[in-house]
């Protein structure tokens, strides 16, 4: 699943379209025989390279089979702070290696930063207090993580919009994944707002920046407007003047008519109608644009 690429080619990507989240890519082998010990446990591996093996070969039709067994041992592994960095970095890169990772990312940083149903407060079985601290530390690290990014946004997206892009999808796939007493961690939505208030006040903010942030509103606006009903009205409202700015590309306006309504809708279409209402739409477009020249 994980597509890994060099910052060259990255770097390279400014302005190209992506269409669709998750879209499937060459399934890997799954975890090798002799990374599972006794009764099914998984070995822990030695080094952060053994552990990188094994998270390259999780992919979208292997992960419920063997993305316990790879939270297992990442929790084996982190039996300090030093490792528990090393294992966060290594996540964190292979996942904002290429956008089309982040769902799959988030769902690995879950798996580790919670406990599986039935183990949480509550529940029949209560974790051992040490994998609950490991996860708890994982989960500080991770954000720590997050915050550094962010730190130097302007530069890395200046350096490469599309590593840009990949930390932010990155970040809204964790906001609506790793949870605490049931709901998103607060303090990242916040991130999420203020990040989409940024982008669409600049003045060269490019269609594959407001396509990503429609594409993410549509699985996170819901927990943000829940949490942060005014900011999240505050970018509604901004994604409505750039649809109707004369500089706005048929596809773009496209993708945020398709937002309004749903939200409009509650964040919620039962019957799938609008995917596949804009879904043409979008065709024509994409069409449109390439016969007046604007194919950013």
């Amino acid at each position: 699943f994980w597509n890994v690429r060099s910052s060259k080619v990255m770097a390279s990507n400014r302005g190209r379209g992506r269409g669709t989240r998750g879209r499937g890519k060459d399934l890997r082998v799954t975890p090798q025989g002799q990374a599972v010990g006794v009764a099914g446990k998984p070995k822990v591996p030695g080094s952060v390279e053994g552990l990188g093996t094994y998270l390259r070969s999780l992919n979208e039709s292997n992960f419920k089979s063997y993305g316990g067994m790879f939270a297992d041992m990442v929790l084996g592994y982190c039996v300090n702070e030093s490792k528990l960095q090393e294992a966060v970095d290594l996540i964190f890169d292979t996942t904002v290696s290429d956008r089309d990772n982040a769902e799959l990312g988030a769902k690995v940083c879950a798996n580790i930063a919670m406990p599986p149903c039935g183990s949480s407060e509550g529940g029949a079985a209560q974790e051992p207090e040490a994998k609950s601290a490991i996860r708890a530390g994982f989960r500080k690290v991770l954000l720590k993580k997050f915050q550094a990014e962010y730190k130097k946004k302007e530069q890395l997206r200046t350096t490469s919009i599309e590593t840009w892009l990949s930390v932010f999808a990155f970040l809204c796939d964790v906001y609506v994944r790793i949870t605490i007493g049931g709901k998103p961690i607060v303090i990242i939505g916040k991130a999420i707002l203020t990040t989409m208030d940024f982008l669409l006040n600049l003045s060269d903010v490019i269609d594959d920046e407001i396509d990503c942030i429609c594409t993410s509103l549509k699985f996170c606006g819901k927990h943000l407007e829940q949490q942060s009903p005014q900011e999240l009205k505050k970018v509604v409202n901004l994604l409505r003047t750039r649809a109707i700015a004369s500089k706005t590309s048929c596809r773009v306006r496209c993708l945020i008519l398709e937002l309004l309504e749903l939200r409009q809708m509650r964040w919620a279409d039962p019957e799938k109608t609008l995917d596949e209402f804009y879904a043409d739409g979008l065709f024509d477009a994409i069409a449109q644009d390439e016969v007046s020249g604007d194919t950013s």
